[in-house]
């Protein structure tokens, strides 16, 4: 107990270069700045692990969010693709009622799918293929045809739709509510935020 599992980790460098140009950002590869990093043991230093280094392009699973240094979303929305694509053919085989797999969907689905979205910057259309699937679920277990208008599927109640959130929506509001929690507790990352705000200002 207590050792560093090898098997296990990776490390990645992260040195930017601003193009003076374009002001494109660029991340210097492996080519680039070469190195590495070993673990030896404390009671026999003759006995060694190296480090997998990845290109900071590569996002790895940590705690279930799949970062990349230079912050592309590319593994993540796969990775939600393929979640979501797993819940529904479960659901299917299920055979569940109509109230039991919206149950299922609030529940257990939405959270599974979108959770890493809080600390990622995903666009509509990078979650559109992963909404495509979790649309037909949700029309499922509403009893509706999975072809039903997406505007009434997705639009507000107090407009005349169903008011199923996008995932887009979802990790917006999740967002703003940690934002607006930071901002008021006034903690490390409020200030931080602040100190943001007002530069962007100036």
């Amino acid at each position: 107990g207590g050792m560093i599992n090898a098997s296990k980790c990776f490390w990645q460098l992260i040195k930017p270069t601003q193009c003076p140009n374009t002001g494109k950002i660029i991340y210097s590869t492996a080519a680039d700045c070469l190195g590495e990093v070993v673990l030896k043991l404390p009671d026999d230093e003759d006995i060694q692990d190296v480090i997998p280094r990845y290109e900071p392009s590569v996002a790895n699973r940590t705690l279930g969010a799949r970062l990349a240094p230079d912050g592309n979303v590319h593994a993540e929305i796969k990775s939600r693709y393929d979640k979501a694509k797993q819940w529904s053919v479960s659901l299917r085989k299920a055979q569940l009622s109509n109230a039991d797999c919206w149950v299922a969907y609030r529940s257990c689905v939405c959270s599974a799918v979108s959770y890493p979205l809080l600390g990622q910057q995903c666009t509509v259309e990078d979650l559109s293929k992963t909404q495509g699937v979790m649309d037909q679920i949700a029309c499922h277990a509403l009893g509706l045809n999975e072809h039903f208008p997406r505007a009434l599927l997705h639009g507000t109640v107090s407009l005349g739709g169903i008011g199923v959130p996008t995932l887009w929506a979802d990790a917006l509001a999740d967002k703003l509510a940690y934002f607006m929690h930071h901002m008021r507790v006034c903690d490390d990352v409020g200030r931080q935020l602040t100190v943001s705000a007002a530069i962007t200002q100036l």
